[in-house]
Parts: structure tokens; sequence; C-alpha cells
């Protein structure tokens, strides 16, 4: 009786002695300001386009 109650916890650690299913990961505490960074380069990329654009519009009317 001894062996078996220790064979049965052997064979229960065993089976539950496996690798843990990996957990994925949460996003992290700044993600929404840190896309609103992005998103603000972004928009500030375009404005500079569109005021070189007028820039040169300008100088060529000027000429």
């Amino acid at each position: 009786m001894k062996h078996a109650l220790t064979i049965l916890v052997s064979v229960g650690l065993i089976a539950c002695g496996g690798e843990p299913e990996p957990q994925p990961q949460p996003d992290h505490i700044w993600k929404s300001q840190t896309d609103m960074i992005e998103r603000a380069g972004d928009v500030e990329g375009m404005i500079n386009e569109s005021t070189a654009e007028q820039r040169r519009q300008l100088e060529s009317q000027a000429q």
C-alpha cells in the first residue's frame, strides 16, 4: 500500500509537471500614449511637407 501511494503521487506530479502555457504579453501601461506620440509624429511630417510645398509655390510665383 505504501508503494502504491508513492507511485500515485509520483504519477500525479509527473502529469502536472509539464511546461506551462505561455501567457500572451499584455500591452504596457503607456501603450496608448506612445501610439499617440507616433501618430503626432506622422502628422508633423505631413504638415512639414505641406508647408514646404506652399513655400515652393510662393517662391515660384515670386520669380
